[in-house]
């Protein structure tokens, strides 16, 4: 379970990242470190629900871009 939040957290926050944020200001997401790894555990939760799994990554990636 851990690897898949570690997998999905690095994977979405940094699609999210690239996306909307500056390169400089980039570094400064590690103060948010607790909200994507809390976001990530709840995606990586959709992965081992069989019906849910479908909807999992698009909740996380909608989840990293909202926060």
């Amino acid at each position: 379970m851990s690897l898949w939040v570690w997998l999905i957290k690095d994977t979405f926050v940094n699609d999210a990242a690239v996306l909307v944020i500056k390169k400089e200001k980039r570094e400064a997401l590690s103060q948010y470190k607790a909200g994507f790894i809390t976001i990530s555990g709840i995606t990586a939760l959709f992965n081992f629900l069989p019906v849910l799994n479908i909807f999992g990554p698009f909740f996380g990636e909608i989840a990293m871009f909202n926060y």
